[in-house]
């Protein structure tokens, strides 16, 4: 099966839903079926004080790329696409990026340029399923993203996923139990954002190297050996089982390995560009 799709937007971003079936290899379950759960409730919060910022504690280990180059918070629109089609609507609003897709099998990804090609980048994004079946999170892609890029995601039903787009395909490589991580910053049981941090590397012996951490905890370490990087694009990805989906987006942030030093520095504007993506 093809999945045919187009571009929109113009300079340094590229939006491209795609219309077909999903994981035409690995079936439309890959992604997990399910309504929205709450995920591993953490124990009731101290409401006598003021509850500091969260902040992720990592483990076994921080990622490397610590340069931040770009940041979003969603407090303005015109960053990401917005609007309306057969596919799909994407807005801002109240600090979320929020992504519903219309129909049964279809993804959305919208991507920017990176301010120079980096061996290593770290993609990472405050993420929840709010509705229906289907994951999201952020992706990193070299010079075509529809041909090939890394991504990484949550879904609904409490599980972490790691996959990859290959030729204008959605699939899934690795999936997990979300871990269980004490917050003291939200109600007891509520579905909230999980930060999903993806840090892509160029490794010297010709391979990929893919790390996945769920609000501060590693939970995945990817060897691919078909290369994406040096890495040239960054942005986010939103992928649905049936219509319906809908995936927030809170935060987005973007850095980079030691050679990001020479690059312009966090920047929330991203400048659209016209693209589209060619139908197998």
């Amino acid at each position: 099966m093809h999945i045919s799709g187009r571009g929109a937007g113009g300079p340094g971003r590229t939006r491209a839903p795609f219309a077909g079936a999903m994981m035409a290899a690995l079936g439309m379950a890959a992604l997990a079926t399910g309504g929205v759960t709450a995920q591993d409730p953490s124990p009731t919060s101290d409401t006598s004080g003021p509850i500091p910022e969260w902040t992720p504690a990592w483990s076994p280990g921080p990622p490397d790329a610590t340069h931040e180059i770009r940041r979003d918070t969603f407090d303005a629109s015109g960053t990401w696409w917005t609007g309306s089609d057969d596919v799909g609507t994407s807005r801002v609003t109240f600090g979320d990026l929020r992504w519903t897709i219309a129909q049964d099998g279809q993804s959305i990804w919208d991507v920017f340029d990176l301010p120079l090609p980096l061996q290593e980048a770290r993609v990472e994004a405050s993420v929840v399923v709010e509705e229906g079946t289907g994951a999201g999170g952020p992706l990193c892609a070299g010079s075509d993203e529809s041909r090939r890029a890394i991504w990484a995601g949550v879904n609904g039903d409490g599980e972490w996923l790691v996959g990859r787009i290959a030729d204008s395909r959605v699939q899934v490589i690795e999936r997990g139990e979300m871990p269980i991580v004490r917050r003291h910053d939200v109600p007891v049981g509520a579905p909230y954002p999980k930060l999903v941090t993806l840090e892509c590397t160029v490794d010297p012996e010709g391979v990929d190297h893919y790390a996945v951490w769920i609000e501060g905890v590693q939970v995945a370490d990817v060897v691919e050996d078909e290369p994406v990087g040096p890495f040239l694009r960054a942005g986010l990805i939103a992928s649905a089982d049936e219509a319906g989906l809908l995936v927030v987006f809170d935060e987005f942030a973007v850095f980079g390995g030691p050679e990001a030093l020479g690059s312009p520095g966090p920047s929330a504007a991203v400048v659209p560009s016209p693209s589209s993506a060619p139908a197998p």
